[in-house]
């Protein structure tokens, strides 16, 4: 029994230094894990990310991306956003989820910094307020509860096409509660549900360590089955949402998202009008489909672009800008041949953020001079 209990004690001492060996040494300086940025704890509202971070953000040996949250919270070029007007400059606001973040790319390199840069820094500031996983429910509350404050000409809102019923209240993730959402109240009516407080848990340190940022992030190796495993014991909501996804079906997807839609381009377009800005609405487009279809030299189906479609016809009813980046991808695919993500990250690369922020800079040149 003695011997027994020993071994044990051996085995876990064992263990436990190898955990620290790999913790504290092997992923900080031989194998280096991707650094990610620390959310800031509220009580409820805007989630952003603690002030004042760098770092670099890596997958595998295909991503190595610099990024700088700055004072106010968003990962850009700017330390600061500036709340007074300088009435010199024309200020443009762009809102999304991780294609706005854009940690996969360098941060100078991301399409509002391109964007930026086309139009010129002595003539134009754009801010952006990205954070991965929100859905288009939330940059509204963001539009109306952060960025309104910066007094913006133009608002872009990048949408992608999982923005939609992920507004209900269908993510996956250990702070989507922290997002704003749509629910469906009494008079079947879409209301939205304010944020709850983001507080830091078990999952918020773990994040923090170099074994997760490596194996996880960098490297991938968990499995998503297992991730998702630990997650529903750690958050059982998420295994509700999980639910919820599946149980919309093929039928009446299309239909959610049209409401879903018509509630958020009500919404946007009333703040336009009571603030005074603009709107420019970007939705991206099927890659993957534009990249198969000109390898089979087929043309793309209609199921590929209904979402992009049913946008464009909607947009139509308010006085919006809209870019619907189907077409462009196509064009650009046929004469570039370059592909628009990354092979391990289905992000934007850096072709297509380039490509983006040419296309927003000819939108406006167009429309404004």
């Amino acid at each position: 029994m003695y011997n027994w209990l020993k071994n044990i004690l051996l085995l876990g001492t064992t263990l436990l230094i190898l955990v620290l060996v790999f913790e504290f040494f092997i992923f900080r300086y031989v194998l280096i894990a991707a650094d990610l940025p620390r959310l800031a704890e509220n009580n409820g509202g805007v989630l952003k990310y603690e002030p004042n971070q760098v770092g670099t953000y890596r997958i595998k040996s295909e991503i190595y991306a610099a990024f700088n949250i700055n004072d106010s919270g968003w990962n850009s070029s700017y330390s600061h956003y500036d709340v007074p007007i300088n009435y010199d400059k024309t200020r443009i606001a762009v809102i999304g989820d991780s294609y706005v973040e854009a940690l996969q790319v360098d941060y100078r390199r991301s399409f509002p910094e391109v964007l930026l840069d086309l139009l010129g820094r002595k003539l134009y500031e754009v801010y952006r307020f990205g954070i991965s996983g929100a859905p288009l429910s939330h940059y509204l509350y963001v539009l109306e509860n952060e960025v309104i404050q910066y007094s913006p000409k133009l608002v872009v809102l990048n949408i992608v096409h999982n923005d939609f019923l992920e507004s209900m209240g269908t993510l996956e993730g250990t702070y989507t509660d922290s997002f704003a959402t749509f629910r469906t109240n009494s008079a079947g009516e879409l209301v939205t549900v304010s944020p709850t407080a983001y507080k830091k848990s078990f999952i918020w340190y773990l994040k923090q360590s170099a074994i997760f940022r490596y194996v996880y992030v960098r490297m991938k190796f968990i499995p998503r089955l297992i991730t998702r495993t630990i997650m529903s014991k750690c958050c059982p909501k998420i295994e509700q949402h999980k639910q919820y996804a599946e149980s919309v079906t093929h039928e009446n997807r299309l239909k959610r998202i049209k409401i879903i839609a018509e509630k958020a381009l009500g919404v946007l377009w009333a703040l336009s009008q009571k603030h005074g800005f603009a709107v420019l609405i970007v939705v991206d487009a099927d890659r993957s489909a534009v990249v198969s279809a000109s390898e089979l030299e087929e043309d793309i189906s209609d199921t590929d672009v209904v979402i992009n479609q049913m946008l464009s016809e909607l947009v139509e009813r308010y006085e919006f800008l809209f870019l619907n980046l189907q077409p462009i991808v196509t064009a650009d695919y046929k004469i570039n041949k370059k592909k628009f993500n990354f092979y391990n990250d289905y992000h934007w690369n850096d072709h297509m953020h380039q490509l983006v922020g040419r296309e927003i800079n000819r939108l406006i040149i167009e429309k404004y001079r």
